[in-house]
């Protein structure tokens, strides 16, 4: 079941949104990444890391950071109780229509992480490699990766320094 469009809205981080992310990374991961690494991405990339509220919940995060050959979804989160809700899917959504059509996006996941493969197969996105050992309890993550086409990055909306977005 999906939230109703119009109680989602997403923006860009501030820095006043690092302790909410910070208690979702928590909640969602076994090595959750620590505050400063968080405040550097946002630093780094102010127009790809963006926060979704539910009401005036932050429900969730998404940020892409831009390597030289590709962009990196570093993270995708959204809080226990407002999963399966649509917030996920809405945050890459905006993600992936923010940025320019040159380069693929790549990530990694968990081996045994099915629901998150099952999500990240759904938008496109393609097993292109394994990386043994990955996590600090050696767990493997598949890489995967997607390219942006034309068609894709022609949504009508984008989310801006500063200005929340309400969905319809």
């Amino acid at each position: 079941m999906s939230v109703p469009a119009h109680e989602v809205s997403v923006r860009p981080f501030e820095k006043e949104d690092l302790e909410a992310v910070s208690r979702i990374e928590q909640a969602c991961f076994d090595d959750p990444y620590p505050e400063y690494f968080f405040l550097q991405l946002a630093e780094a990339n102010p127009e790809t890391f963006l926060v979704a509220f539910t009401e005036s919940i932050l429900a969730g995060y998404a940020v892409i950071d831009r390597w030289a050959d590709h962009y990196h979804l570093v993270s995708i989160a959204v809080q226990p109780e407002h999963r399966r809700k649509g917030v996920a899917q809405l945050l890459l959504n905006q993600l992936e229509s923010l940025l320019p059509r040159e380069r693929a996006i790549r990530l990694e996941v968990r081996k045994n992480n099915k629901p998150a493969i099952q999500f990240y197969t759904k938008n496109g996105y393609k097993l292109v490699g394994l990386e043994e050992h990955y996590y600090r309890d050696g767990e493997d993550a598949l890489v995967m990766e997607k390219n942006i086409d034309a068609r894709q990055n022609d949504g009508n909306a984008t989310a801006k320094k500063g200005k929340s977005l309400l969905v319809n």
